[in-house]
């Protein structure tokens, strides 16, 4: 009988939030990574005390491996008397060189994304029907697992998630207003919503990255803002882009 000394080290504020701890276990998955961007919202950017890391296996050994049982008399024994591996991996795994990694592949999706648009607009041809309607799509289907974590779902660290903002369920209504011909009309205020929302995403993209390249430090210990990832940018460009493109040929020329 007796109660747990775990003995943190230190249980104030760190100089690293949730997602810092978790990018740096994914270093050599980056799809992953990209995945957890998506997911988990602002609350994973905030700092982390030494008990609130024990979620992170390896922490969790060794803050077991020094704790203690302190009886009602002040007499201390180690809580882990031994520990033996089960298996222990002969190698590290490595992190090998490839293209396939989200940052190239939303900046090559960016860049043909402006030569298509390019393309169409100096052939004054219309392109927006089809396209938008598989483009806006692809995000609005990301969009409905960010709202279902962020509104729906119990788990933590997923609300707020500024994601929303470029990963909206409401991009699904983009093949409905482009294939039926009665509600195109209500394009130009999908194209308003999207470029302004994405606009916003934008700015507070924009306004975290300086913020942590500026003071990392202030940042972990007092920020409310929310990290994205980096081929976040080019997926908000895109974005931007097209639905900028449509009011400038439909929506404000006309």
């Amino acid at each position: 009988n007796g109660t747990i000394d775990y003995h943190f080290t230190d249980d104030t504020l760190t100089a690293q939030s949730y997602r810092q701890n978790i990018g740096e276990r994914l270093s050599n998955s980056p799809w992953f990574n990209f995945g957890i961007y998506i997911c988990l919202g602002e609350p994973t950017d905030r700092n982390m005390s030494d008990s609130l890391r024990m979620f992170e296996p390896v922490h969790m050994h060794n803050v077991f491996t020094r704790a203690e049982i302190v009886d009602s008399l002040g007499n201390r024994r180690p809580l882990v008397v031994s520990d033996n591996y089960l298996h222990r991996s002969d190698t590290k795994s490595k992190c090998q060189w490839t293209l396939f990694t989200p940052n190239i592949v939303f900046w090559v999706m960016f860049l043909l994304v402006v030569a298509h648009t390019i393309f169409y607009y100096r052939r004054k041809k219309d392109d927006y029907i089809w396209f938008d309607s598989a483009f806006y799509s692809l995000y609005g289907i990301l969009g409905i697992l960010v709202f279902f974590l962020s509104f729906i779902s119990e788990h933590a660290c997923v609300f707020p998630n500024y994601n929303i903002l470029f990963f909206s369920p409401l991009y699904l209504l983009c093949p409905v207003l482009c294939l039926v011909k009665r509600f195109r009309p209500a394009l130009k205020y999908f194209h308003i919503f999207a470029f302004v929302s994405v606009s916003i995403a934008l700015l507070m993209a924009l306004v975290s990255d300086i913020w942590i390249w500026a003071d990392n430090d202030y940042f972990t210990k007092h920020t409310c803002l929310q990290s994205f990832h980096p081929a976040f940018y080019p997926i908000m460009l895109s974005l931007m882009l097209r639905s900028g493109s449509w009011m400038w040929r439909y929506g404000v020329r006309r």
